[in-house]
């Protein structure tokens, strides 16, 4: 979010001190006069519009002033700039070019001369981006915006995520994409996983930022609507119509695709945008597009319109994970703790169905969330214990509801299995239909707590169709029993990036136990050349079970010397980062926030570290009142 706005303050920033500068003078100072006027810049005499000899449809625009000019050109496809410039027009009609010439008060413009095209030229459109943008002569495709709101009132993006993203504004189609694209090759960076800036026309390091609503809702003022539609099409003519979301008109116009420079030109109209209009130009850069998606960018401000077709928006379903995706060394570490812990059925949620992927279907959290007919049965639940190390190491003991043992080998598979040679029983989990049952269970989750123990593992009993289809699993969740008295802990980390490459740094973690004072240090030098420095704390997790506990600052040192502070004037907020979709994990201060720096600091430069930070805190885990406020 915050870096196109920031490079766009800077801007704005700089523009107004520069102002201020020019007021605080004793004298005053005006911009030379031009010395070249609009009269002397005439076809003919200044510059020349030529029909090609071999084909009429292509038109040569040449400049006849010295050398020493710098000269631009606006053209019906966009702005072009040096001395000679060439168009190719498909479409008969009459057209306006202008030259203009850099003077030393800027730029002089001549009036508009109009040339004429006589005959349509098929050849100039039969390219492979006409046909996307337009589905080819004779044809139109109706696009959306990648944002929607569906008849139940839920919101939908499909292949952007969104409708705007982000870049540096001299982004363009070679940033994105490798030089053997074509009709049939799409080399580029969205649509191959191997995309490397190496492979590109023009590699280059420039920012970008690809937005999802999902997660950044404010990029639109009203929120998730229906904007309605903009149809391309090649129809006697480039014509575009912008509709609004019941089909009326807006707005009618033409549009011209420059498939060498990459570009849309659109004249009479403005393109359909989301009601907080980010884009007001009509030449869009154009940074890709394939049969279903194009984005658009305004290029004075590197905001995309992110498009789909109507069609694609209408058809599109998620698609569903068939693959479960288990934490790096899950097996090791879970083997290592068979020795030292013992494992239970969770007391909340001990089972749920799980897809393909490892999504819960259901997301029980709690007894009262299963149905009557799946209601948790109580000494199952309550008694069922597992050791993976008993009586020896390789072997396992499952004890039963009524006391008995199972025993068995073990072994745990780091392709995603774990195996007991006996069995683990066949008791009543779920109502008379749910069995906690198994010799070969697949392993469908791993979660570690704050010391990277395993805290709870889900294994799965596989459940096929009428044709042996695996279609699902029964998910059993298992939780670890460390013995003795659990204490509360939770992970506190320091964190730091600059907004000019992004890079963040993290602190060696310290571990929160009950209340108490704390220190944390953090190694993070600032160079020249860097952007801003933010510098915040978390302690992790803690609002979910203390949304009035505390977190109060009573120390800062940058370099190993102590800066002066008021710990009221430093923010509070809950910080981005979530395990579960219905809580906010951690309690966050915001020690230096560049787009919001506490009154109580001299300036941004007070934070550039030559070695690092050191800050000291204390933790409350209730005081009473919110964290955050009221």
């Amino acid at each position: 979010m915050t870096k196109a706005f920031k490079y766009l303050s800077y801007m704005l920033l700089g523009a107004a001190c520069a102002g201020a500068a020019w007021s605080c003078t004793d004298e005053t100072y005006e911009l030379p006069e031009p010395n070249i006027t609009p009269a002397e810049l005439v076809e003919g005499v200044a510059f020349t519009v030529e029909h090609d000899a071999q084909n009429p449809n292509i038109i040569h625009l040449k400049s006849l002033m010295p050398a020493s000019y710098q000269v631009a050109w606006v053209t019906p496809q966009g702005r072009k700039t040096g001395g000679e410039a060439t168009l190719s027009i498909p479409f008969d009609g009459s057209y306006e070019v202008q030259m203009g010439v850099d003077t030393r008060g800027g730029y002089v413009w001549s009036e508009p001369y109009t040339f004429t095209i006589d005959e349509f030229c098929a050849d100039f459109v039969d390219h492979y981006l006409w046909k996307r943008i337009s589905g080819g002569v004779g044809q139109s495709k109706t696009w959306q915006l990648d944002l929607g709101v569906l008849a139940d009132g839920s919101w939908k993006a499909t292949f952007f995520g969104g409708p705007h993203w982000f870049f540096t504004n001299t982004y363009n189609w070679d940033c994105l994409h490798a030089a053997n694209e074509s009709e049939t090759v799409s080399n580029n960076f969205l649509d191959n996983e191997d995309w490397e800036a190496s492979m590109a026309i023009t590699p280059n390091s420039d920012w970008s930022w690809f937005a999802d609503y999902a997660s950044n809702d404010w990029l639109v003022s009203g929120g998730a609507q229906n904007f309605g539609y903009i149809t391309f099409d090649l129809i006697n003519g480039a014509n575009v119509t912008i509709t609004d979301a019941n089909g009326n008109v807006v707005s009618k116009g033409t549009y011209m695709l420059d498939t060498d420079a990459h570009t849309v030109t659109l004249s009479d109209t403005y393109p359909l945008e989301a009601t907080d209009n980010r884009t007001h130009e009509r030449f869009l850069q154009l940074l890709y597009l394939s049969n279903d998606a194009m984005l658009l960018m305004a290029p004075t401000e590197g905001v995309t319109l992110n498009y789909v077709t109507k069609e694609y928006f209408e058809t599109y379903t998620p698609p569903v994970a068939t693959t479960i995706t288990l934490p790096e060394g899950w097996d090791q570490t879970l083997g290592n703790q068979f020795r030292y812990c013992t494992w239970a059925l969770d007391q909340e949620a001990p089972f749920d169905w799980y897809d393909l992927g490892g999504a819960a279907i259901n997301g029980f959290k709690s007894s009262g969330d299963y149905p009557d007919t799946f209601k948790p049965v109580s000494s199952t639940v309550e008694e069922f214990a597992l050791n993976l190390c008993s009586p020896e190491v390789g072997q396992y003991t499952a004890t039963l509801p009524d006391g008995s043992n199972m025993t068995g080998e073990i072994s745990v598979n780091p392709k995603g299995f774990i195996n007991f040679s006996n069995g683990i029983g066949y008791l009543p989990l779920g109502g008379s239909t749910v069995k906690l049952e198994g010799s070969s269970l697949t392993m469908i989750a791993v979660t570690f707590d704050d010391f990277g123990r395993v805290e709870s593992f889900v294994a799965g009993l596989p459940q096929a169709d009428v044709n042996g289809t695996v279609y699902q699993y029964l998910g059993y969740k298992f939780v670890a029993d460390f013995g003795g008295e659990k204490k509360e802990t939770y992970k506190a980390v320091l964190s730091w990036n600059d907004t000019g490459t992004w890079t963040q740094i993290d602190s060696a973690p310290i571990f929160v136990e009950d209340g108490g004072t704390y220190t944390i240090k953090l190694d993070a030098p600032y160079t020249s050349g860097m952007g801003d420095p933010c510098l915040w704390l978390d302690v992790n997790k803690i609002l979910n079970t203390h949304m009035d506990c505390d977190v109060v600052l009573k120390d800062i040192k940058i370099d190993g010397v102590s800066v002066a502070f008021d710990d009221s004037a430093i923010s509070r907020s809950r910080s981005s980062d979530k395990i579960e979709e219905d809580g906010y994990l951690g309690a966050r201060r915001y020690i230096c926030n560049p787009w919001g720096l506490a009154s109580c600091f001299t300036g941004l430069d007070q934070f550039h570290a030559t070695s690092g930070y050191e800050v000291t805190f204390t933790v409350s885990f209730s005081t009473g009142n919110s964290f955050l406020g009221e």
